[in-house]
């Protein structure tokens, strides 16, 4: 797996867990800032090695299957799958609008094609 896979993971886990702590109310905006230096980054990324490496190692797997298998994700799954994203989020933050970014559809993207793959292997395959 290479190196800058498992780093760019890390990255993106770190900042959904700043995103959550923020989400809460736990963190301002200033104290974010201080825990969003390379340092911090970095340590908490050799802390979580073997989980991004996993996470990595998955994602390759997922998309092989999806490439062999020829599976394509529907543009009407998608839609769903962005459905309850933006639904989840007006319910735990009433009044905001979610702000779709290209790193939020992305998100969106690859879960709902990981869903497609878990799907189909469960339907195709059987574990001895």
């Amino acid at each position: 797996i290479p190196e800058s896979m498992v780093r760019n993971i890390g990255r993106e886990e770190y900042g959904k867990k700043l995103m959550e702590l923020q989400a809460q109310g736990t963190l301002s905006p200033e104290m974010i800032q201080k825990f969003t230096s390379e340092k911090i980054v970095s340590d908490y990324i050799e802390k979580e090695r073997g989980t991004f490496e996993m996470l990595a190692k998955a994602s390759v797997g997922i998309a092989e299957i999806l490439k062999l298998e020829k599976l394509v994700l529907s543009q009407e799954a998608f839609e769903e799958e962005l459905d309850k994203i933006r639904a989840q989020y007006a319910q735990e933050s009433p009044g905001q609008e979610l702000e779709e970014d290209e790193q939020i559809t992305q998100a969106v993207r690859e879960r709902s094609e990981t869903k497609l793959v878990f799907d189909w292997i469960q339907e195709n395959c059987s574990v001895e």
